[in-house]
């Protein structure tokens, strides 16, 4: 049996030893303690990010389809019901050549060419009471037509008039390309024509003075009804198509008549701001009428103009249109009107 000796560690000296870190060690674990104060803990969970809410998708204007931004047409009737305030200022040149006849009716083979010019303010408001469904609207318009040569101060004379007219418009949207709405106004106008030389004509036929025409007034209500509708196949363009029938209720020297007429009206627009950097929108527009016991007697007016469409809170721009009344044997008229519009909508 061995004894232990000096030179062997005791078991006390053995524990010792395996108990102590050498320093070296010590050393290493004090310095990658220092490097990272979360040594010997778990590492945290790695953050997922947190999804973003998706944008809110951008509300469709009450007069855009398919993405274009219609422009109102002075011409043609469309379904929209917007929240707009606006103004209209027209101006315009009328000449009228007059065949000539005697006494018996015959033609003398000379004429008579009277010039006029009509000028007319007109503001209007309608509220979208239901956005994208229903709209309520007034509007009050004033004018003048006065006389620019000596036949025109006879033969015609002077008119100055104003109206005033409310109405309801509701539609649908059908689709991402199509609308479809019915709108039903009441009109109130009310003019006061001054004609000296008709004054004197009869004057001198009855022999005595007659100025039962020097001053007239005509006093009109006309209810209207329209359906229209508005396509749009590509973003640069709109189409609007409306047809319509009216009935006047009309009060001018006692007498009191009444009738109706029916019309169609069609306006195309083009928006270049759609596809290019250029603001501008042009738009072309017709419209025909006639009286419901002459269909014969149609009316035809054609137009065109110009708009600014940087904004689509924004309609602004002028229009011309040329008017071709029904063609009579003894009369040639020529009739153009131009009309300036700013409409602001929100």
């Amino acid at each position: 049996m061995r004894t232990p000796t000096s030179s062997d560690p005791s078991p006390l000296s053995m524990a010792s030893l395996s108990s102590r870190p050498a320093p070296a060690m010590v050393f290493c674990v004090l310095t990658l303690a220092a490097a990272s104060p979360t040594l010997g803990q778990e590492p945290p969970l790695p953050v997922e990010p947190q999804p973003q809410p998706a944008p809110a998708p951008r509300r469709p204007h009450p007069r855009e389809l398919n993405g274009h931004t219609f422009i109102p047409s002075t011409i043609a009737a469309d379904p929209f019901t917007a929240t707009w305030f606006g103004s209209q200022t027209g101006f315009g040149f009328v000449n009228a050549t007059l065949v000539q006849r005697d006494a018996q009716g015959a033609p003398t083979g000379g004429t008579r060419s009277l010039s006029l010019v009509p000028f007319t303010q007109s503001f209007g408001l309608q509220i979208g009471v239901v956005p994208q469904y229903f709209a309520l609207r007034v509007s009050a318009t004033g004018g003048v037509i006065a006389p620019v040569n000596a036949e025109g101060a006879i033969d015609y004379g002077a008119l100055i008039g104003y109206d005033v007219a409310g109405g309801a418009t509701l539609s649908f949207r059908l689709g991402r390309f199509f609308r479809l709405g019915a709108a039903v106004d009441v009109d109130y106008s009310s003019s006061f024509a001054f004609n000296i030389g008709d004054a004197l004509a009869r004057s001198l036929n009855a022999g005595k003075v007659d100025a039962s025409t020097l001053l007239v007034n005509t006093s009109t209500v006309e209810v209207l009804g329209t359906v229209a509708a508005a396509l749009s196949p590509h973003k640069v363009m709109g189409l609007t198509l409306a047809g319509q029938y009216a009935h006047d209720f009309s009060s001018a020297q006692g007498m009191a008549s009444n009738g109706g007429a029916i019309g169609f009206s069609a306006a195309l627009d083009l928006d270049f701001k759609a596809v290019s950097p250029v603001p501008l929108g042009i738009i072309g527009a017709y419209r025909m009428a006639a009286p419901t016991d002459h269909l014969s007697q149609v009316t035809h007016v054609v137009g065109g103009g110009l708009y600014y469409t940087g904004r689509r809170s924004l309609a602004l721009g002028p229009e011309v249109q040329v008017r071709i009344p029904p063609a009579t044997p003894d009369v040639s008229l020529l009739y153009v009107y131009g009309v300036i519009t700013l409409r602001y909508y929100w």
